[in-house]
């Protein structure tokens, strides 16, 4: 009977043990609210989903190693660094970033982006002070140089109003048939005509040689103006000055002029070299005779003259001299008596 008594004893201890082991394996495994705040020196792992109902707040750094969800408004007081890509997803179809003084920056059109002032304007600073503006609806000002380095389309009016410079090749493209360029005084620059570039009523300056290498020159009148005048002490013209004109003034009343034609180059064959008497003197003649390199074969168209080659004196003779090859030249002179 002892021996009973004793063994219902150990098996009611051994009873107990157990299922109070039970019951504390099942609440820790269960969900548990605490009412009071916890404090741990070591570290909290959390294995499972945590929700927070309430403000959470962090003394030091956050780390999340995965993907983080926010379903309502984040506020972030102080600076913020991102290291990584960034995505903002807006609603349906947009996307609006507002900054600290309400300015926006938005997508609203697929592929668009646009940045949205205060009231009327837009200022973007850049880096080193450049801005970006738009005071003026419409119109975007730059205080920095603008870099284009890919291909650029403008389908509206591009107002320069200082120098510009274009270091690569430029296409202007105007309406179905003609682009015109309008220069500082009002001159035009058209290609109304396909092929044909047209100066409008504008008068052409050029310093140095202008060469035709194929087709020809056609003007209503052609010119090409009056070099400078010749005289006795000034009578041995360059291949330069020669160039540079097709008529030149003579003027023989202190003494007779000899000018001297030196060798051409191959674009003069063919060219015209008038020398007029526009002073002339009875006794003192206008002559013209082989320079250096050149040979002058003389003419001449006299109603009058019995000697060869007649002389030139009195005002309104001349002397035309067409060069044949770079070293030929023949040289007619015309005379009225």
């Amino acid at each position: 009977m002892k021996n009973i008594f004793k063994k219902d004893k150990t098996l009611s201890i051994v009873l107990s043990v157990v299922l109070s082991f039970f019951f504390v394996f099942v609440s820790v495994n269960a969900a548990t609210t605490i009412s009071t705040n916890i404090t741990t020196g070591g570290t909290l792992n959390v294995t499972g989903a945590s929700t927070l109902t309430g403000a959470a707040t962090l003394s030091s750094t956050l780390g999340v190693t995965g993907a983080t969800t926010l379903s309502s408004t984040l506020a972030v007081t102080g600076a913020s660094t991102f290291t990584g890509l960034g995505t903002f997803l807006g609603g349906a179809t947009t996307t609006t970033l507002t900054l600290l003084n309400g300015e926006i920056i938005s997508n609203a059109t697929d592929g668009v982006i646009q940045l949205g002032g205060i009231a009327s304007t837009t200022s973007l600073t850049l880096l080193n002070g450049e801005t970006i503006t738009n005071a003026t609806d419409g119109t975007i000002v730059l205080t920095g140089a603008l870099t284009v380095s890919g291909a650029t389309t403008l389908s509206s009016t591009l107002a320069v109003t200082g120098a510009s410079t274009f270091t690569g090749l430029g296409t202007f493209l105007g309406g179905a048939t003609t682009t015109t360029l309008t220069l500082l005084n009002g001159e035009t620059i058209t290609n109304a005509t396909d092929g044909t570039i047209a100066f409008g009523t504008a008068n052409l300056t050029n310093t140095g040689n202008i060469t035709v290498t194929s087709g020809y020159v056609n003007a209503p009148s052609f010119q090409v103006g009056a070099g400078t005048t010749f005289t006795s002490v000034s009578n041995t013209p360059t291949k330069a000055t020669l160039q540079q004109a097709s008529y030149w003034g003579v003027v023989t009343t202190a003494n007779a002029v000899d000018i001297d034609i030196p060798a051409m180059d191959q674009v003069d064959v063919g060219r015209h070299l008038l020398f007029s008497v526009t002073t002339g003197h009875a006794t003192q003649a206008l002559t013209v005779t082989s320079g250096a390199g050149m040979t002058v074969i003389q003419a001449t168209a006299s109603t009058t003259a019995t000697t060869f080659p007649a002389t030139a004196e009195d005002t309104g003779d001349a002397i035309d001299c067409l060069i044949t090859t770079t070293a030929t030249a023949f040289c007619t002179t015309y005379r009225a008596d």
